[in-house]
């Protein structure tokens, strides 16, 4: 029988202790990783508890989009929906659903979200969806986004257009209430100039009101009316090449 080589021996039990001490670690990782919370459905008061952090959900209105959010998991109602955290969020505070253009977000009944006049608006983001919702340009213009809260708010209601030829989608943007967007409708309805009619829609309040073409020109070109009328200024405009993926 051959000796037993005192080196190989001690090397195999250092490999076996390095592979075990690496499972452990992967073990311990596995264990730290938590399970989604389970969310409690009330029908009739229309809402989801979190039993275990003491969280009353509620739905929140389509209006409100979130810019980014988690790839984890973090709630669950049955097997149907799951719920991520909104970066920026407390997670006892708001959670989306997954969103690709559609989904929905549940905010903590104690701390509801703000009316697009409460929002405190500082920027608008004017995108149009195709195959992807494509970021046109970024409205900073501080009269030109109080102008857009004031008429969306106390504006002349009207009906909402049967005929619309042209579709954009508003976000407005807030420093206070950053992570989120607050998403209107943008609706050109006939010809292009002052003979169009211009709307704007909340579709989660469902209220519609007319706007100027004043403005109308604000939003698609940045600038006055004078520059939508001139098709050479305007093509000479730069657009923001930014692409916003729909799973923000």
């Amino acid at each position: 029988m051959k000796p037993i080589n005192k080196q190989k021996l001690l090397c195999a039990f250092l490999a076996l202790g390095v592979l075990s001490a690496a499972a452990c670690v992967l073990n311990a990782c596995k264990e730290k990783e938590p399970s989604p919370i389970k969310l409690v459905y009330d029908k009739e008061q229309q809402k989801l508890t979190d039993e275990e952090n003491g969280v009353v959900y509620r739905f929140a209105s389509v209006s409100y989009e979130p810019m980014e959010y988690r790839t984890a998991p973090y709630a669950m109602w049955g097997e149907a929906l799951t719920f991520y955290e909104v970066v920026g969020w407390d997670a006892k505070k708001l959670l989306t659903e997954e969103f690709s253009g559609i989904g929905g977000m549940i905010y903590a009944e104690d701390a509801p979200l703000p009316t697009l006049d409460q929002m405190q608006a500082t920027e608008i983001h004017i995108c149009q969806k195709t195959t992807q919702t494509v970021c046109l340009y970024e409205i900073e213009d501080k009269e030109t986004v109080a102008r857009a809260v004031d008429y969306m708010v106390n504006g002349e209601e009207t009906l909402y257009p049967p005929e619309i030829t042209e579709t954009y989608q508003m976000k407005f943007v807030s420093d206070t209430y950053a992570g989120i967007y607050y998403n209107t409708v943008f609706l050109r309805c006939g010809a292009e100039g002052e003979s169009g009619s211009y709307y704007l829609y909340d579709r989660g309040t469902k209220r519609c009101v007319a706007i100027p073409y004043d403005l109308f020109g604000r939003f698609i070109y940045g600038e006055s009316s004078d520059t939508a009328n001139n098709t050479d200024t305007a093509s000479d405009t730069s657009l923001v090449t930014e692409i916003i993926s729909d799973t923000q």
